[in-house]
């Protein structure tokens, strides 16, 4: 059997909320898009069609009282419909800030990340300020799209409220009387109780700050403005130690000696690594990894506090005497450098040959 595209089907549901939603008043019809794999939208869908009630708060609950009846809901439906109606106060409650907020251009939030940029202190004003406007737009879009989809979560917490009625409707009962009595009558619990429990804030919105913070590094706080001439890098201090101790020469010919033994370690890597690749691959035998995982963990616990366990089979790396040694031994560094693994990175200088 054919099944419909996602488009037709659609436009099939569209038809059939548009003949009880007649006037254009719910959200639904914005996210109709994502009904096939949205299954929130396909709840909020099958409980409109199902009962065929707008999911809207009357203007005046207080009409309703009038009905008179002697049926009662189940405990059990009367605390669902009163957690429902609080859920749906407080997503009001949140809506009303947002609007009042972005009104007044303000930003309810400062955006964080973790992106890291290099010399952050030495960008340019001009950057600093474009990196502001664009926290600025970003939080807008969060605010209005939380605004948007907020429309829906409340529609939605309705209409399960909705069809909870109606299950317990029987009978001469079953009817939008007795279903608008018992919702009228269960909205203004929960809105007494909301009021009551809820922590609602009286804000001055007129006096209120936004919470975007322009980010510039500390020296462009500062009065009298003092520019940075800082230069060290973290990655620079074994070449700096070098340079003081007068152990780096930049004469032409040693600087392309040292090129050339750059080239010759990266080359070197390279093919190492095309070794490593074209060896045969070794089955992996069975591990009990877990299991030794877990006596070594035990036995991590029954060591003593003031006592480090032994490392076995440490490796014993030179000592920074060993080291200079080997700098300041020619022949003993043309020996081993050969065997040094650096990143496989080229690069040439102009009017070299790589």
């Amino acid at each position: 059997m054919a099944t419909s595209s996602p488009s037709k089907e659609a436009s099939q549901i569209e038809q059939q909320i548009r003949k009880i939603d007649k006037k254009k008043e719910l959200c639904i019809l914005d996210f109709l898009d994502s009904y096939s794999s949205d299954v929130l939208v396909r709840e909020y869908v099958t409980l409109l069609l199902k009962n065929k009630v707008l999911p809207k708060i009357p203007e005046n609950p207080e009409d309703y009282f009038h009905t008179k009846t002697n049926f009662d809901l189940s405990v059990e439906a009367h605390d669902i419909i009163i957690n429902n109606f609080m859920n749906y106060f407080q997503v009001d409650y949140f809506q009303n800030n947002v609007v009042d907020a972005m009104s007044r251009n303000l930003a309810l939030f400062n955006p964080i990340n973790n992106f890291w940029t290099p010399q952050f202190h030495l960008l340019p004003e001009n950057t600093l300020n474009m990196i502001t406007k664009i926290k600025e737009a970003y939080v807008a879009q969060i605010q209005n799209q939380s605004l948007e989809g907020s429309n829906f979560s409340k529609e939605l917490i309705l209409l399960r409220i909705i069809d909870r009625i109606f299950s317990e409707l029987v009978g001469p009962n079953r009817n939008f009387k007795f279903y608008s009595y018992q919702f009228c009558l269960h909205y203004m619990k929960a809105k007494c109780e909301f009021l009551k429990t809820y922590p609602i804030k009286s804000i001055d919105w007129d006096k209120k700050k936004t919470k975007i913070v322009h980010s510039k590094p500390k020296w462009r706080k500062e009065i009298p403005i003092t520019i940075p001439t800082k230069f060290n890098n973290h990655y620079a201090k074994s070449i700096s130690v070098r340079i003081k101790n007068g152990q780096e020469s930049f004469s032409f010919k040693d600087v392309m000696k040292d090129v050339e033994n750059f080239q010759t370690m990266s080359k070197q890597s390279t093919s190492d690594q095309v070794q490593d690749s074209n060896s045969k691959v070794r089955p992996i035998p069975v591990s009990n990894f877990n299991s030794k995982r877990k006596k070594a963990k035990a036995k991590r616990k029954s060591v003593k506090s003031d006592r480090q366990p032994e490392i076995p089979n440490r490796t014993q790396y030179p000592s920074t005497s060993q080291i200079q040694e080997l700098i300041q031994d020619d022949d003993s560094t043309h020996n081993r450098i050969q065997h040094v693994k650096e990143p496989n990175v080229k690069f040439s200088l102009p009017g070299s040959k790589s």
